[in-house]
C-alpha cells in the first residue's frame, strides 16, 4: 500500500531572527553617519548606500523564500519531488546513496544518483533532521507502483 503524499515547508518563525539581524545590520551605517559626521565622506556615504541596498535585496530574497507557499520537498510513494526553481523529481529506485549530514549546527540532506549529487538544506524547515531521516527510510521502503517490495 502506497503512503500518502508528505509535504515539509519552510518553518513559519524562522522569518524573525533573520529580519531581526536585517534590521540591526542596516541600523549599523546610520548610527555610525550620525555618531561622527565630521568624518563623511562621499566614499564612505557610498560605501553605506550600497550595503544598505544589499542587505534590501538579501532580506527580499530570504522573505520571499521562507514566506512561498510552494513546500521545499514533497515525499510521493514512488519519488521525491525538490521544489527548486526548477523542479527536481528524484526516483527512489534511482537513489545509490543518501544520508544526513551535519557541519557544525547546520544540518543537509545529501542524496546521490547516478546523474549526480543532490544537496538540501534542513535547518529552516518545520520537520527535524531527525524526522527527514525517518521519511527517507520509510519512503524509500515502499512498493510504489510498478515496484515489488523485497522480501529480504
Amino acid at each position: 500500500m502506497a503512503l500518502p503524499p508528505r509535504e515539509v515547508r519552510y518553518r513559519k518563525g524562522a522569518i524573525y531572527p533573520i529580519l531581526g539581524f536585517l534590521v540591526l545590520m542596516a541600523t549599523i551605517p546610520f548610527v555610525m553617519l550620525f555618531a561622527s559626521p565630521i568624518f563623511m565622506t562621499w566614499s564612505i556615504i557610498l560605501s553605506f548606500a550600497v550595503t544598505l541596498l544589499l542587505l534590501f535585496f538579501i532580506g527580499r530574497m530570504l522573505y520571499q523564500r521562507l514566506t512561498s507557499p510552494e513546500p521545499v520537498m514533497t515525499f510521493y510513494s514512488d519519488k521525491l519531488i525538490l521544489h527548486r526553481k526548477k523542479n527536481k523529481g528524484i526516483y527512489w529506485t534511482a537513489i545509490t546513496d543518501w544520508k544526513i549530514r551535519s557541519n557544525k549546527s547546520n544540518y543537509y540532506l545529501v542524496i546521490r544518483t547516478n546523474e549526480g549529487r543532490t544537496r538540501v538544506e534542513l535547518n529552516l524547515l518545520d520537520h527535524s533532521s531527525k524526522d527527514i531521516r525517518w521519511l527517507m527510510e520509510t519512503y524509500i521502503q515502499q512498493p510504489g507502483p510498478g515496484r515489488v517490495r523485497s522480501m529480504i
